[in-house]
């Protein structure tokens, strides 16, 4: 029998990516407005950390990347070295259980990180520029609970999105884009959580 290949056309591409466009939008927008109406003031504080620190949020955030990558290295090592440990000891029931443990762990990990990554960043960044569009713009809608949070969302996603338009060589710059809007996004969750969690000084 002989293999069959379809070719899409570059109009059937350029739907694909309008409807993969509209969907990351829609999807975004919508958590976004979820996170805005059950925990306004973590997304007000933590997208404040972007405007008003906004090289600290980009430092910190590839510190964040980096230390994701040594972490899921770590937990890999210590799986295997105690897999192996205790397997030696003939504990095949602990290593069986470390190991498992190991990848649950590691799975934990990146499943928390794609999440963060794909969504969280993104509309902390979205809020952020937003706020900055409309304090320009609009100011009266600068403080607004959803506008500013819908409106730089949007807009990122666009952006990012052409850079991936199918018809134009352009995919890395489009990555190197969305790869700068997710450290200022976990620059400004560190920062947040840094100031969440610091203990008041005492005078």
């Amino acid at each position: 029998t002989e293999t069959t290949y379809v070719f899409s056309t570059p109009a059937q591409k350029t739907l694909k990516w309008g409807l993969n466009l509209v969907r990351s939008m829609i999807t975004l927008v919508l958590f976004g407005l979820l996170i805005g109406w059950l925990a306004p003031s973590f997304l007000k504080s933590s997208a404040g950390k972007i405007e008003k620190q906004p090289w600290a949020s980009l430092g910190w955030g590839a510190l964040t990347w980096a230390m994701f990558v040594i972490a899921c290295l770590l937990v890999v090592f210590v799986t295997i070295v105690g897999g192996i440990l205790f397997g030696v000891l003939t504990l095949g029931s602990v290593s069986g259980t470390i190991v498992w443990l190991g990848i649950l762990v590691l799975f934990a990990l990146i499943l928390a990180f794609v999440l963060v990554t794909a969504f969280f960043t993104k509309i902390l960044v979205g809020d952020a520029l937003g706020k900055w569009i409309f304090s320009k713009t609009n100011p009266a809608l600068a403080e607004h609970r959803f506008w500013p949070m819908v409106l730089g969302v949007v807009i990122i996603v666009a952006v990012v999105g052409m850079f991936h338009f199918p018809l134009l060589p352009l995919g890395f710059f489009g990555w190197l884009l969305n790869f700068a809007v997710v450290l200022f996004g976990l620059g400004a969750l560190w920062l947040w959580g840094s100031s969440r969690f610091r203990k008041p000084t005492t005078g």
